[in-house]
């Protein structure tokens, strides 16, 4: 999880959150979750779209639409945003954990064989940092499963000219910090489940304190991060975590701003310069790979969407000293997602352990300033 906290002089916003941007969302034209469907359909395909407060509760609405019942058993990798097994747990079912492939850290097809068992009932295939996962490959051998197209990282990638999202069983993307529709909160599924559940609408203060922290603590993070607007950012922070524990609920309804905010984020991505990001990563990967750090992960397979920066390090030494360099440089950088208790026996995910304590996330530079003071925290090692 990205440190707040600390005081840092590279945000990690995209430039819509900024000026025009944010005023078009606030003060523009209304727009309707229809004008989003039809976006959708001409983007990735005619299907019947619904939407959630969050990835979380599309993949909560999904299981739903499926008839899943107490003790079904979820395939679910064991490197994923926690989340996801909360909602498995929620719903009173049992996750079964399986490992990565550890060169693109997508759920491993080996793993799933191992793991399978005649209770098993779901598979969920993240396509993790916009890396197109083996969901076909899956697909042709495991027919009896119900397959979820974990698209929440994965927005605008493709596998065999199909959009990464839209392979499976049920499919879902998600707006939030850290992913390629980098905002607030919001998400939208499809499911050939049968079941429907009735509408149920998000907390307004819980909407009010995610947009308040959002704006506060990120995209006016350069003005915000020194005292004494470093008080009143950390006390938003907190108590938008602590509401948002005693309030939130899984929702099938998004307010106004969620669906004007979505909109706006999907517009920008298909405006988005892709071509300069590409150039962007393929600078850094040859500058990692000559510097004896690492390498910067990529697609094994389609095409995949760029919006971080994730290093596979040589080793965890290797890392805790790039961590000393991006400290010094004032650099964010997350060392990926934290284990807890499901990860309490190493023998059984061999493919994790190898990459566990190397994997550093950084987001991607937005300007030439930003990547010549990455690269020179590269260099310092």
């Amino acid at each position: 999880m990205w440190n707040l906290l600390k005081i840092k002089k590279i945000t990690i916003f995209d430039p819509q959150w900024k000026g025009e941007y944010l005023s078009e969302m606030i003060f523009g034209k209304q727009v309707t979750e229809k004008d989003i469907t039809c976006l959708l359909n001409s983007k990735l395909g005619k299907r019947d779209w619904y939407f959630a407060n969050s990835g979380s509760a599309s993949l909560y609405f999904i299981l739903k639409s499926f008839g899943c019942q107490k003790g079904d058993e979820v395939l679910v990798p064991v490197y994923l945003c926690p989340s996801v097994f909360k909602v498995i747990l929620d719903l009173s079912m049992k996750p079964i954990y399986c490992d990565i492939d550890p060169a693109d850290l997508n759920i491993s097809i080996k793993s799933i064989k191992e793991k399978t068992t005649d209770k098993s009932k779901f598979v969920i295939v993240p396509s993790l940092y916009g890396n197109p996962a083996n969901i076909l490959e899956i697909k042709r051998q495991f027919p009896d499963l119900i397959i979820i197209d974990d698209a929440a990282q994965a927005y605008g990638a493709n596998l065999s000219n199909q959009p990464v999202g839209t392979m499976g069983d049920a499919g879902f993307y998600a707006v939030g910090p850290g992913k390629p529709l980098f905002g607030v909160k919001g998400s939208v599924y499809w499911t050939s489940g049968q079941y429907r559940v009735s509408p149920t609408r998000s907390s307004k203060i819980i909407t009010f304190f995610s947009y308040l922290s959002f704006i506060y603590n990120r995209v006016f993070l350069s003005k915000t991060q020194y005292f004494p607007f470093s008080v009143i950012g950390k006390f938003i922070y907190y108590s938008y975590l602590i509401i948002h524990k005693v309030f939130f609920s899984y929702s099938n309804k998004i307010d106004s701003i969620d669906v004007k905010a979505m909109h706006m984020l999907m517009v920008e991505f298909e405006q988005r310069n892709k071509e300069n990001t590409n150039c962007i990563i393929k600078e850094l990967r040859e500058l990692f790979a000559s510097s004896g750090l690492g390498v910067v992960l990529s697609p094994l397979r389609g095409s995949g969407i760029s919006f971080k920066l994730v290093v596979l390090c040589n080793s965890p030494k290797v890392r805790r000293a790039f961590e000393n360099a991006l400290d010094r440089s004032s650099i964010f950088y997350s060392v990926g997602y934290q284990l807890g208790n499901r990860y309490y026996d190493k023998n059984a995910f061999p493919g994790l352990v190898s990459v566990l304590e190397k994997i550093l996330e950084l987001p991607l530079p937005t300007n030439s300033c930003q990547l010549e003071l990455l690269k020179k925290a590269i260099k310092a090692i």
